[in-house]
């Protein structure tokens, strides 16, 4: 059976334990019918032995004579006309002698019955292949004792026993060709939702992560086919997750691998220039200058990817931290390089608010945001930072004047190495690493960073606290 399918191995076994308990229990039924019937045979061929023995009883007392054996024989012989049509055979003995005998003709020695008086004794013999029921008794009569014997033919019950045997043999191969039919529309329709979820695994083994197997229903098939929805979404959530995160890792190479292409390159240049040529000191000094921006700018980009990777870790200490003391020092740090540009920086501030988290990071994080904010506006641009508070959220807003983004552009702030505004940055000495950073830095304090921007109007960035997730961490820090 180990190539055969489950619902075929069921099938046969379920249907091999319906013949065993079907032939068994005709088998022992047709076994008590039988025991039955020839227990009722036997009462009524007694009953009619005894009624015999009686009438012959009855007539021997009235004739009287006990010295003419030929009168009992004749008696015996008008018995066995009387009864001899009905298939009844008799015997008569006194002692040894036997007085009338119309026996069937028995194949060996009979075997002779002990009787006393007022007894019976039945024995069932075969005679040339048919089977005979013995009765025999006494009958006494004077000082002397005679032996009665009838026989009954078992013919009818023998057929009567076959035809209800044939009964019997038809009715069970009846059932058991309803039974294997019944059985296989049964397991069929059964085992045709199984064999439907293994060809939709089999499709998503393959590759085809849509393919979903509905089946209505509350039983075990129904909670199989859910439990398999669900782990088919989780491993399309969990495959579109990883080829999500390669796409962006091999982003992420190819686009380190450009940024260091160029300030390496650069430097090359200027180096090989520097002892091809005879450069005069003047010439000299801005070659070297050259140089030293550009080996900044791969330090800067060495620096942001070594936080980025401590950043993934997620272990910092968390303690109270003003908003508000934040983003004045940050104010402070900008002014300078805003007053070169021109821009104004704008504060409204509400007085004490505090959030969990870390003071350096939560500083960096709205540097890198008020500074690009600065980068994105032209001469006489504003950027405003606003705080504001309830009991659901705390949420930090700064807001540019600057060129603004579009939506596609939205969408891809915070990988690594993208700048909406490449010429800008690169000359800045932007890398692109700032705001992937921002987004880092959020996450570990359980806060969200947004962006709304509408292209020539401005961009705001929202850095938002939950109240949840300010107790969750003002209670990890007082267990602190």
């Amino acid at each position: 059976m180990k190539n055969l399918r489950f619902w075929q191995k069921t099938y046969l076994l379920t249907l091999s334990l319906f013949l065993a308990c079907l032939c068994g229990g005709i088998f022992a039924l047709s076994v008590f019918s039988k025991s039955q019937s020839l227990s009722n045979e036997k009462i009524k061929d007694l009953t009619g032995h005894q009624m015999i023995s009686a009438a012959t009883a009855a007539d021997m007392e009235a004739m009287n004579d006990d010295t003419d054996k030929n009168r009992f024989t004749r008696l015996f012989k008008a018995y066995a006309g009387s009864y001899g049509e009905n298939g009844t055979s008799f015997e008569f003995r006194q002692g040894e002698d036997v007085l009338f005998s119309n026996l069937p003709k028995y194949g060996g020695e009979r075997e002779e019955l002990s009787l006393k008086d007022g007894e019976y004794n039945c024995v069932i013999r075969t005679v040339s292949g048919e089977k005979y029921l013995y009765i025999a008794s006494r009958l006494p009569y004077g000082d002397k004792s005679y032996t009665f014997t009838s026989v009954y033919s078992l013919r009818e019950h023998a057929e009567y026993w076959n035809g209800l045997v044939r009964v019997y043999i038809a009715a069970c191969a009846a059932a058991a060709c309803v039974m294997a039919v019944l059985l296989y529309i049964v397991l069929r329709k059964l085992s045709k939702p199984l064999e439907q979820l293994a060809h939709t695994a089999e499709l998503f083994g393959k590759g085809d992560l849509s393919v979903r197997f509905f089946q209505k229903g509350n039983d075990e098939i129904g909670d199989l086919a859910e439990s398999f929805n669900q782990m088919a979404q989780a491993i399309a959530g969990q495959m579109e997750d990883l080829r999500l995160a390669a796409e962006q890792k091999e982003r992420l190479a190819d686009n380190l691998s450009h940024e260091m292409r160029t300030p390496l390159t650069s430097i090359q240049g200027y180096a090989e220039y520097a002892l091809l040529s005879d450069p005069g000191e003047e010439e000299r000094a801005e070659i070297l200058g050259y140089i030293m921006e550009e080996s900044k700018r791969l330090q800067l980009i060495s620096e942001r990817l070594l936080q980025m990777a401590v950043l993934r870790q997620g272990e910092i200490d968390f303690s109270p931290v003003s908003l508000q003391e934040i983003v004045s020092h940050v104010f402070f740090a900008l002014r300078g390089k805003a007053d070169e540009k021109g821009v104004w920086l704008v504060s409204a501030l509400e007085a004490s608010c505090f959030v969990p988290g870390d003071r350096v990071l939560l500083e960096g994080l709205l540097m890198n945001l008020v500074d690009n904010a600065v980068k994105a506006c032209k001469e006489e641009g504003t950027v405003e930072c606003t705080i504001t508070a309830n009991d659901c959220k705390t949420v930090v807003a700064v807001r540019d004047t600057g060129r603004g983004m579009y939506a596609d552009e939205l969408q891809k702030l915070g990988e690594p190495f993208y700048r909406p505004d490449k010429a800008r940055s690169r000359k800045e000495g932007g890398a692109g690493l700032g705001l992937a950073l921002c987004f880092q830095i959020a996450a570990l304090h359980g806060a969200t960073l947004t962006f709304s921007s509408q292209e020539t109007v401005g961009t705001t960035a929202f850095l938002t606290f939950t109240a949840l997730q300010q107790l969750d961490k003002a209670a990890d820090i007082s267990e602190d």
